[in-house]
């Protein structure tokens, strides 16, 4: 069962990116790297200007164990939240924990005040 529960535009903005390396990337980090609440003091992650505490962005670092491959990666910025206690109880076996709204570009990013 999946941690992340992807919105429509989500998946449309993974979908969009058409670099599988990129996607791949992305979609570990989903999986096994992001944190609610984002961590303190890190440049890789942090909450989204005037939703603090309520939505998060989380920057896409190259994969250390694949030095090189997808460095690329570094320009995206996953946008997510908690679930709600609705989404939460609608999701297959309850599990969610993050709510994944947005993949942006490091460009698209800036306008949401990250």
């Amino acid at each position: 069962m999946s941690r992340a529960l992807w919105r429509g535009m989500a998946n449309t903005d993974l979908v969009e990116i058409g670099n599988k390396a990129i996607q791949h990337r992305l979609l570990k980090i989903a999986e096994e790297e992001l944190r609610f609440p984002p961590r303190e003091k890190s440049s890789d992650e942090g909450w989204i200007r005037g939703l603090e505490g309520r939505m998060a962005w989380r920057r896409a670092t190259p994969d250390l164990e694949n030095p090189g491959v997808c460095d690329e990666s570094a320009d995206y910025y996953l946008v997510y939240r908690e679930p709600t206690d609705l989404e939460y109880r609608k999701s297959e076996g309850g599990h969610i924990a993050f709510y994944i709204m947005r993949v942006l570009h490091a460009s698209d990013l800036e306008s949401l005040g990250a």
